[in-house]
């Protein structure tokens, strides 16, 4: 896989997947009318390590710091999108995973691999408005208001993202052949 074929690919989506969002609706993240159930992932500060991932406020590598020892007790769920206080960035667990310190966990039941990341670059895209000293704390993160794709019915319309990113995947695999 060659860097050219990565770097045409990037201009290429840059070029032709702008989306109109125009009709889209707003959706309150969190709280009594939100989207998602917002909570502090059980967390595990001090920990041997293993073989178990370990989810912290990283804006790297999906939030991945290492790997450690499991902990029954202090296991998160997958299927549910995290946000680290400092880090900012919102990144889709997909396994089951511990968390360190201010890990926030969104969740519903109609999340899945490929909505998730959808999500997730929509959440990311206010991520310049955090700083250190204004952390994108589970208070926050349940006021903010984003534009998400809606069905006729005014839902949040999950299959069109699911489907946008797979057909964004299928591309990007067929540019690195």
């Amino acid at each position: 896989m060659s860097l050219s074929k990565i770097d045409n690919f990037v201009k290429e989506v840059k070029l032709t997947r702008i989306i109109n969002i125009s009709k889209w609706g707003e959706f309150k993240i969190g709280g009594k009318d939100g989207l998602f159930e917002c909570d502090t992932a059980k967390q595990i500060l001090k920990v041997d390590d293993g073989d178990f991932p370990y989810i912290t406020r990283s804006g790297f590598n999906n939030g991945l710091t290492r790997f450690v020892k499991k902990v029954d007790t202090k296991i998160n769920e997958g299927n549910c999108l995290t946000i680290g206080a400092e880090g900012f960035f919102a990144f889709y667990q997909e396994k089951p995973f511990m968390a360190g310190n201010k890990i926030y966990v969104l969740r519903h039941k109609r999340l899945n691999k490929y909505n998730g990341l959808f999500i997730c670059s929509v959440l990311n895209s206010i991520v310049q408005k955090y700083s250190y000293n204004n952390a994108r704390i589970l208070e926050r993160i349940r006021d903010e208001v984003h534009k998400l794709p809606i069905n006729k019915k005014g839902e949040p319309d999950w299959e069109y993202m699911e489907e946008y990113i797979k057909a964004l995947s299928l591309s990007l695999a067929k540019a690195l052949i």
